[in-house]
């Protein structure tokens, strides 16, 4: 989707230079790793991070100069440090960590503000970035009224109930926009909606993910309550794509990355049981009162910037397909 030139820019400025990819088995990372395998860009080496899991074996498929380090680790930071410092100049930062799904970061919120705001910040001692870009969050947005755009004025309070990973996210870009712009040429964070992995993702309990794992399971798709909330769905490799394309030739520093695929969860449920060909079952029930009813945020920006066309887009059943049988 992207253009001619904008893959040449993209491969310009990571192929053959020093790659890091904080969060390397998450939708994002993964995605990010599909792309560079799309556009044969191999980093001559690469660090990356996970929570506590080993980086998926596909990374060997683009260089085979791979160091990997987990962050629950104590000596973690001090470890990064010595990594980076030893992997030359013009090192690319893909700041994906920081977790997107709301089981994670609403159980364990300590480790969301240490990711996006401890593990970010140290990235102010370095000399050596050539580019970075943070992975934030549309969930900025939470209690907006109408389409969300990188203007708009954000209505979140600390008592929202997934007040700690929307804060710390906030304050995550304004580290980015005020600290580590001052020592990285370019810099850019990138407000992610409803970005879906690759692949399924192990203990991924999101809608999607919940809906198709139940389905296969119970051989029946169930979506409990919602029915009616809309959703901005994107195909994550899609999302990765205008990531590197934003990069390589916008120079904005703040975008966000949302989807064509604007579908309510009732359809959503029937989609997934067309794809998996089992009945489906909406119920009228509350859903999560924590997710928003409704999540519409322009995208214009970074299609602009990234020069990537949304037209060659396929269909969001396609890509679900995808997901679901990768």
């Amino acid at each position: 989707m992207l253009s001619k030139d904008a893959i040449f820019e993209v491969r310009k400025l990571y192929n053959k230079k020093p790659l890091v990819v904080e969060g390397c088995n998450g939708s994002i990372g993964l995605s990010i790793l599909e792309i560079l395998k799309l556009f044969e860009i191999k980093p001559n080496k690469l660090l990356l991070t996970s929570n506590n899991s080993d980086p998926d074996r596909q990374w060997s498929e683009i260089t085979n100069d791979i160091i990997a380090l987990k962050n629950y680790s104590n000596s973690f930071n001090a470890d990064r440090e010595n990594v980076i410092n030893s992997m030359g100049a013009e090192i690319n930062v893909l700041f994906c960590a920081g977790y997107g799904r709301p089981n994670k970061f609403i159980n364990d919120p300590s480790s969301v503000i240490e990711t996006n705001i401890s593990n970010l910040l140290a990235y102010s001692r370095f000399d050596s970035l050539a580019s970075f870009a943070y992975s934030s969050t549309s969930e900025i947005y939470a209690g907006l009224d109408g389409t969300a755009f990188e203007t708009s004025l954000l209505p979140t309070t600390p008592q929202h109930p997934r007040g700690v990973y929307i804060e710390s996210k906030r304050l995550g870009e304004a580290i980015v926009e005020n600290i580590l712009t001052k020592k990285i040429s370019r810099c850019a964070s990138f407000r992610v909606a409803l970005a879906t992995p690759p692949k399924m993702l192990p203990d991924d309990n999101r809608v999607l993910a919940d809906l198709v794992n139940k389905g296969l399971k119970d051989g029946v798709v169930t979506l409990n309550g919602g029915g009616n909330h809309i959703r901005q769905y994107q195909y994550g490799p899609n999302c990765a794509m205008k990531i590197l394309g934003a990069m390589a030739c916008g120079n904005s520093r703040l975008y966000n990355n949302s989807g064509s695929h604007i579908i309510t969860l009732a359809d959503l449920a029937r989609l997934i049981a067309k794809i998996l060909n089992i009945p489906c079952i909406i119920n009228e029930e509350e859903g999560d009162s924590s997710a928003p009813a409704t999540v519409l945020v322009d995208n214009t920006k970074i299609n602009s910037e990234s020069c990537y066309d949304v037209y060659n887009e396929l269909s969001f059943e396609s890509y679900l397909r995808k997901m679901i049988y990768s």
